[in-house]
């Protein structure tokens, strides 16, 4: 036997045969290297079963389990249901109030006349060119002109 079958047959965890358990043995006798990866493995078995030992559940484990579940299963339902209800009710709130805020808020000013009512506006323009400042019904009068001219 060669040492990459007697660790195979170590790592196996069914009984071996008759002759291939002579064999493994005469191997182990042989091969140092192999003899100690069998006594590491038997060590940590033993370990294993020790360290485990006496881990057992209770024979009452599964029906304790089972009468918590049943206690937490028979809870009420109401506190469930009035979140389910109230979340999407709050939301719809919400919603509702910021429309209403955005449809009776007043419409934001004309960019023109805004821009002429700034401190940057048209004043210097005019005031470069030596022509008199328009009004605001000026400025209106020749949009609604414009907007008359065109198809």
């Amino acid at each position: 036997m060669k040492c990459r079958e007697a660790k195979e047959a170590l790592d196996r965890r069914t009984a071996l045969a008759f002759d291939e358990a002579d064999a493994l043995a005469l191997h182990l006798r042989a091969c140092p290297d192999c003899a100690a990866v069998a006594r590491t493995r038997r060590l940590t078995r033993l370990l294993l079963e020790v360290v485990t030992a006496g881990d057992e559940p209770s024979p009452y484990f599964m029906a304790r389990l089972r009468a918590r579940i049943g206690e937490a299963t028979d809870s009420p339902v109401a506190p469930r249901f009035g979140i389910r209800l109230l979340v999407p009710t709050l939301a719809s709130l919400t919603l509702m109030l910021a429309s209403g805020a955005y449809l009776l808020s007043p419409p934001p000013p004309s960019p023109v006349l805004s821009f002429l009512d700034s401190p940057a506006g048209g004043s210097e323009a005019f005031s470069f060119l030596g022509i008199p400042r328009p009004t605001h019904d000026q400025i209106l009068a020749s949009i609604l002109e414009e907007e008359k001219r065109t198809p």
